[in-house]
């Protein structure tokens, strides 16, 4: 198997197609180095969310050669009985689980760890598979499948797989293979014939070799000490443990000794390991020439054997995995002279070395007897980190010298902070006290000696506080402490906890973690006297209530209401709830003296006050308190919320609850959303895990003993359920929890949706039952009747190809009823649907096939059903229309190699970049870049509102236009530099359908493009180039003629291919076909060729995968077998490797060289591996590149300045850059905020007030969770970074943007139907006008979007001038603080803008038609008003007082 180090992921644009784990092996590889991947820490050192493992055999040793230090108290948290080692039968990954799910009391630091010892060590050796033997001597020529028919002719038929045959440039050597059987029995089988009777094992006349297949042994690394680039330096004391805030400390050290400090410590350290005075040696290693250091730990131990051996295990890192204090000299106070090991030279003993890590070490063990003899050198799983310690805490030999030349060389190669010198290291170090100013000090505790001492406490807490949390509440504590904010001592002491839980809904909760998550790190350094604090203090000039202002609400709920611990709060025997707004009081939750007020209750209240502050906390006549969000969104159940963890080697990650777009699933079972669950297996940097070595297989048995087994997750057991092809790709799937629910479980899910028992292999099996989890938009119930099944058109080729594979029909009057439920203003020509068992396209008849039965709306083809269903959901994946169509590097090379000079790409670039620069300098050149760039859906729907803003104000100082701007130049940039991605003019990207006609011939196609607005309809005629992503072989790419046919003129933004030729044309394009590929055109003159290449015969690979299927015909599958390909998947998952070493391979020989061809069939087989079972063939050593070009950007690689054409762009693009902060550009216009502004509007200040803060509260939300940064980033869809971790590694941007699109588009609507919803149902006397006013907004509210809602007002008469002033409310509101700037927490963080912008083309026609108007007209109106508002206040007052 090749090294996997090489690439982890490809370029995004090589892999379009749809996008979980077994027992085999795998192990992390050496980290790829990537400059979006290294965030800035924005905050404190205890914000990194990484935890770390030591393997268990090094702790088995330590407390052996403890054993015999009689006078030494030391306990060790690491010992066997660890309930999270994945080693053991536990099913937990994570401690605190464990702790919560386990039946000791205990409360430990251990997470999962991987054992090293004598007796199974053999799990990190190169295992020998007793099922694959090793076939020699294959003559040439001889196929995959052809090897295959021969041992099945001999009657060896179990045969699983097969790697090869593999044969070398030496055309005289012949080829070998590896045959995998289903057993092991089978492969011994095969050898034992072979033994007595080999004779028989002759191919074409050439007798076979067959042996066992061996381990490939590993070669001895070294580890260079005598170089002079390698500095080492001995240790005299050295631990581990996890640095966090001095907040966080506080709650669970003695206070006692803190105060009688004159000094405040900056953070604190729970110690997980300490390693000195034990039998064992260290030492700290510097490489300034590889940039990396490591800690060596060496011992000795005596084996089951009584061998003497001596055991090393190092640590390593790069340079930049350090944080950003890097290794600096801090103070501890809490460690006994005894840990602090003082050694008899003047160094303060409480001085130590901290060395804070962002990422995993990479680990190596090595053991060696002492004779020198049997040496084993064994490279572990990468990315693992120790214990669930983010910190490591060190003294140095304690020499004055020493010392010196340490720090010397830290500071020479910027390892410490700058006043941090040689120079002076030894006058701060030997006097700590009198310079305790210029060093950290860190309060330090033993987590042993702490579980000692709140013992009853812990098993007070876990036996009856923590069981008595429902599951959202322990949900929502869990992601707190994955995310280091608190620890689970904080919970353990926290006595005030559950009274303050009480007092407000679980939704309110959430909302609570969201802010405590988002103020942190600005909350937890403040915390020092909670209860001393004047909470809801009247004279706080940063609070803006009234209390006089106190209004109630009353709402209609559709479910009932909980608290945080679980209690009923709303009215059993009523269906609404009266809430109060404003006035909130919120000092009794903090006024009582019973109980410790521990961080995360004062965590809890600051997040509610902050609620409060921002208008968004009401409170119930019960004294619970709930949001003003809860409250309206109770009256909609049309919101999916879904949980999801992130689940590495060592730890759990929580995330959520998080919009996302329904699937046909969780629609049918939307009213128990809450049991669904959405899993991802990663690294422990949240890249996908990578199989690198053998060693993984310790990690694998244990995902798939979660798939099998289930996984608890807060109390509550989840069960696997199945996954999409998407989410098989990014190792992810579902998980359904069926207790306490009746008649609903993972069996009758799957049962409901179809019958899957007879498809085969089990990786079709699996893409089937996935089939229903594709996010989609409902569409029509299908009655029966409405829908009937044909038959499909069949080429005459051999293999009998579908022209009509996977497309149906549909009739215009129903295209026309989903368009209108879709809220579409056009008709599209075809949908790409799911409908049960059916999957595919469906286009408009134009052919009146079905004419004759005016029942049928749709016509299934046999190729669309994959399995049986009684689910007649018609639903939409998608519809065709126009989109952009761009170059990329894979086609660039192809179409480099048919002679397409590399002068038009530079053309096309340079073009594009000039139009990308005008749009900040010039209006009209602006709004002819936007108008290109699609101005009808471009920048979700942004280009029409820029077009309409700069038409009307030009370039102004407007800060949210002027984000949006930079951000869209930014990310045009970045595409051209990171993947070429060229703007073609002439081209676009279609679906593909079928000429139902049968009038197109073959190499024939027919175009008509629509652009929409005032573009009229254009027919493509003449030479036009085709392709579908991904294509790296050079046939891929095709020259077609495109021509005009009358009969197809009612067909817009699709390709039609013809029904005719030898076979289909869409399988010479990558193997594609009709059932939702899109294909890229483009009839660019300097683009096209004359001459096709040869193409890929795809077909061979499906008629072997169909013979291969056919042989497991009588295979029966079940859900463990699903289970063991989502693992057999991650293990073979090379796709970006692949796609990579094709990339760089052919920058250098072109896409022709015999190598490239090779990566680019193998490439093919690897995408399809997911619904075909199939593997690629290994990834062999001739295939490696042995260099990388620089445009691909592997700083960890070596490296070379790309000749190509490729490099000459990346290099032209670098030199372009843009500043993304909004400047005042002395050519801007000031923006004219007082046009937009009506008089009147000041009746609607309240309520947009509120609305705001909502609005920016739910947006704020979604960024933090997708990690981005800019608001103009999120609404414009122009992505830069995700700053998260669980999604800057993500493979899938083009889903995970069409995702956060969706979630916008989402939240957008809502807000807008808020905004029109009461002119609509404008209240009547009359009852038959009030039935009349609902019907009307029933009928209008969800149409409603972005662009057309003054359309609709304007029909339906609802543009009034209270329309007019409600939206000069909501743009007040939202700019007024842009001129009088409030110092508050909130005001902080960026402002937001794009609340006013919601309702822009009701803004807009203000503009038009109130611009003469003066401010002073407008303010005297509004003075007069808010005269009359005062004195009713008043009154309402003084009555109050009587």
């Amino acid at each position: 198997m090749a090294d996997m180090n090489d690439d982890t992921t490809a370029d995004t644009d090589t892999i379009t197609s749809d996008s979980d784990l077994d027992s085999s092996s795998h192990a992390s590889t050496v980290e790829e180095s990537d400059s979006d991947a290294d965030d800035k820490d924005e905050y404190d050192l205890s914000c990194d969310d990484r935890f770390e493992q030591l393997y268990k055999g090094l702790f088995q040793s330590f407390q052996r050669s403890t054993s015999d230090l009689s006078n030494d108290k030391i306990q060790f948290d690491f010992n066997s009985s660890s309930r999270s080692s994945l080693s053991s039968e536990s099913l937990y990954l994570d401690e605190i689980e464990s702790f919560f799910n386990d039946d000791d009391t205990s409360l430990s630091t251990l997470t999962s760890a991987i054992m090293i010892t004598e007796e199974n060590a053999n799990l990190f050796e190169p295992p020998i598979q007793n099922n694959k033997i090793f076939v020699g001597s294959i003559p040439k020529n001889t196929t995959e499948y052809s090897l295959k028919l021969f041992f099945n002719q001999l009657g060896y038929t179990h045969i699983t797989d097969i790697h090869g045959p593999i044969y070398t440039e030496d055309q005289r050597i012949p080829g070998y293979a590896f045959v995998f059987f289903d057993s092991d029995a089978k492969a011994a089988e095969i050898l034992t014939d072979y033994s007595m009777k080999s004779r028989i094992f002759k191919l074409n006349g050439h007798p076979l070799r067959l042996t066992k297949a061996n381990a490939r042994v590993s070669k001895k690394q070294s580890y260079p000490t005598n170089e002079s680039h390698i500095h080492t330096f001995s240790l005299t004391s050295l631990m581990y443990g996890t640095l966090i805030g001095t907040a966080a400390m506080q709650n669970i050290i003695d206070q006692s000794t803190r105060n009688e400090r004159k000094t405040i410590s900056t953070y604190g350290y729970i110690i997980h390991q300490i390693l000195n005075r034990l039998l064992v040696s260290s030492t700290l290693n510097i490489d300034t020439k590889a940039r990396k250091f490591s800690i060596d730990i060496s011992l000795r131990q005596n084996t089951a054997e009584q061998r003497c051996i001596q055991a090393k295990y190092r640590f390593e890192w790069n340079f930049c995995d350090l944080k950003r204090s890097k290794i600096m000299p801090v103070v501890t106070h809490g460690l006994s002279l005894s840990y602090q090991n003082p050694t008899i030279d003047s160094i303060d003993p409480s001085i130590f070395f901290l060395c804070e890590i962002r990422r995993a070490p990479y680990i190596s063990y090595v053991k060696q007897t002492v004779d020198g003899t049997d040496n084993l050198e064994i490279r572990l799983p990468g990315l693992i980190l120790v214990g669930r310690a983010n910190a490591w805490l060190f003294r140095i030999k304690s020499e004055a010298s020493i010392y010196k030349e340490f720090v010397d060389l830290l500071h020479k190669y910027r390892l410490c902070e700058k006043h941090i010198q040689g120079s002076n290291i030894i006058h701060l170090l030997k006097s700590a006290n009198d310079d305790s100013q210029r060093l950290t000090h860190i309060d330090t505790l033993s987590m042993n000696e702490w579980n000692q001492k709140h013992r009853e406490a812990i098993i007070e807490f876990k036996l009856n506080r923590w069981p008595s949390f429902p599951f959202e509440t322990k949900f929502e504590l869990m992601k707190l402490i994955s995310k280091h904010i608190i620890t689970i001592n904080d919970l353990i002491l926290d006595e005030r906890l559950e009274s303050i839980l009480s007092k407000m809904s679980q939704n309110t909760l959430i909302v609570c973690v969201d802010k405590i998550i988002e103020f942190s790190h600005l909350w937890q350094p403040t915390s020092e006297d909670p209860i001393e604090e004047n909470w809801n203090d009247e004279s706080n000039p940063n609070i803006e209530t009234n209390a006089e202002d106190s209004v109630t609400n009353t709402y209609q709920l559709l479910k009932p209401l909980h608290s945080a611990t679980g209690m009923r709060i709303d009215s059993v025997s009523s269906s609404t709830i009266t809430v109060e707004i404003n006035g909130l009081n919120l000092r009794k939750l903090h006024s009582s003296t019973v109980g410790y007020f521990g961080s995360l209750s004062r965590l809890i209240c600051l997040a509610l006050d902050e609620l409060n502050r921002t208008y968004q906390l009401c409170q119930t006549e019960t004294g619970a308190y709930v949001t003003r969000q809860e409250m309206r969104q109770s009256q909609s159940n049309e919101l999916s919320f879904i949980r999801k963890i992130f689940i590495t080697p060592t730890s759990i990650h929580y995330e959520g609850p998080h919009p996302e777009q329904y699937c046909a699933v969780t629609r049918q079972f939307a009213n128990v959303q809450h049991c669904f669950l959405r899993v991802s297996f990663r690294d422990e940097d949240y890249r996908k895990l990578k199989n690198g070595s053998k060693s993984m297989i310790v990690i694998y048995k244990h995902i798939l003993k979660i798939l099998n087994n289930g996984l608890t997750i807060c109390g509550r057991k989840y069960e696997f359920l199945a996954f999409s092809s998407s989410q098989l790709r990014e190792h992810s799937c579902w998980m359904f929890s069926s207790e306490n629910i009746n008649h609903v479980s993972c069996d009758e899910i799957r049962e409901s949706l179809g019958n899957f028992q007879n498809i085969h292999p089990v990786a079709k099996m699996a893409a089937r039952l996935g089939q229903s989890f594709s996010t989609t938009t409902k569409g029509k119930q299908l009655s029966e009747g409405s829908y009937t099944v044909i038959s499909d058109a069949e080429s005459p080729d051999p293999y009998k190809a579908l022209y009509t594979d996977g497309i149906g029909i549909i009739k215009l009057e129903f295209a026309k009823e989903l368009s209108e439920q879709m809220k579409l203003d056009f008709i599209p020509s075809a949908f790409q649907v799911r409908c049960g068992g059916y999957k595919g396209m469906v286009c408009v008849d134009i052919a009146d096939k079905l004419k004759d039965n005016p029942k049928v709306n749709v016509a299934f083809r046999l190729s669309m059903e994959k399995f049986e269903s009684k689910n007649v959901s018609f639903d939409i994946v998608r519809v065709s229309s126009f989109s952009l169509s761009y170059l990329n590097r894979q086609m660039i090379l192809l179409l480099s190699s048919r002679d397409v000079p590399d002068c038009v790409f530079h053309s096309l670039q340079n073009r594009m970049i000039d139009e990308v620069m005008s749009i900040t300098n010039d209006v009209r050149l602006a709004c002819n870049t936007l108008e290109k760039f699609n101005k009808k859906t471009g920048g979700n729907g942004t280009h029409n509102l820029l077009i309409g803003f700069l038409s009307r104000f030009g370039l102004t100082n407007e800060r949210f236009i002027q984000q949006i701007l930079l951000c869209f130049q930014a990310f045009q940039l970045k595409r051209l530099r990171t993947k070429a991605q060229i703007l073609i003019e002439n081209g676009c990207m279609l679906y593909g359908v079928v000429d139902e006609t049968s009038t197109l011939k073959y190499q024939k196609v027919f175009i008509q493009v629509d652009r929409g607005e005032n573009d009229k309809p254009k027919i493509i005629q003449g030479p036009v180039i085709v392709c579908r992503h991904p294509c790296l072989h050079p046939g891929d790419i095709r020259c077609y003629e495109a021509v005009d046919n009358p009969l197809l003129h009612s067909l817009k933004n699709v390709i039609v291919f013809p029904m005719d030729g030898p076979k289909s044309m869409t399988a010479e394009l990558a193997g594609g076909d009709l059932d939702g590929d899109t294909f890229w055109i483009s009839w660019e003159p300097q683009l096209l060729f004359s001459e096709n290449y040869p193409a890929l015969c795809y077909d061979n690979q499906t008629y072997r995968t169909n013979n291969a299927n056919d042989d497991r015909s009588n295979q029966t599958y079940g859900i463990v077998d699903i289970c063991r390909f989502f693992v057999e998947y991650i293990e073979a998952d090379n796709l970006g490797v692949i796609a990579n070493w094709h990339m760089a391979l052919a920058d250098l020989h072109g896409v022709e060289d015999k190598r490239c061809l090779t990566l680019a069939e193998m490439h093919s087989i690897a995408v399809d591996f997911v619904k075909t079972g199939r593997r690629s063939k290994f990834l062999s050593k001739e295939l490696r590149p042995l260099r990388f070009p620089d445009f691909m950007e592997k700083r960890d690689k070596p490296e070379y300045i790309s000749p190509s054409i490729l490099g000459q762009l990346y290099r032209e693009a670098k030199k372009y850059t843009i500043n993304l902060n909004p400047n005042q550009n002395s050519t801007y216009k000031s923006f004219p905020y007082s046009s937009l502004l009506v008089d009147g509007y000041s009746f609607y200040i309240n309520d947009a007030k509120m609305l705001k803060q909502e609005y920016d509260h739910e947006l704020r939300r979604i960024m933090r969770h997708y990690g981005i940064y800019r608001e103009g980033e999120i609404i414009s869809g122009y992505i830069l970074k995700f700053m998260s971790k669980q999604y800057a590694k993500e493979g899938k941007i083009f889903e995970l943007s069409n995702e956060i699109a969706h979630v916008i588009r989402t939240m957008r609507n809502r807000y807008i139907q808020e905004f029109w919803e009461e002119f609509y149902l404008v209240p009547s006397s009359i009852e038959e006008h009030q039935e009349e006013n609902n019907r009307l907004w029933r009928e209008v509210g969800p149409k409603l979007t972005w662009q057309n809602q003054l359309e609709q007002a304007d029909f339906h008469k609802k543009h009034t001038i209270q329309v007019e002033q409600k939206a000069s409310a909501w743009f007040y509101i939202t700019y007024k603080k842009r001129r009088k700037h409030k110092k508050s927490v909130t005001n902080q963080r960026e402002q937001f803008y794009s609340f006013a912008w919601l309702i822009y083309p009701v803004l807009f026609n203000i503009y038009e038609n109130h611009r003469n108007e003066t401010v002073d007209d407008i303010e005297k109106g509004n003075g007069r008003r808010r005269k009359k508002k005062q004195k009713r206040r008043r009154r309402q007052k003084n009555r109050r007082g009587h």
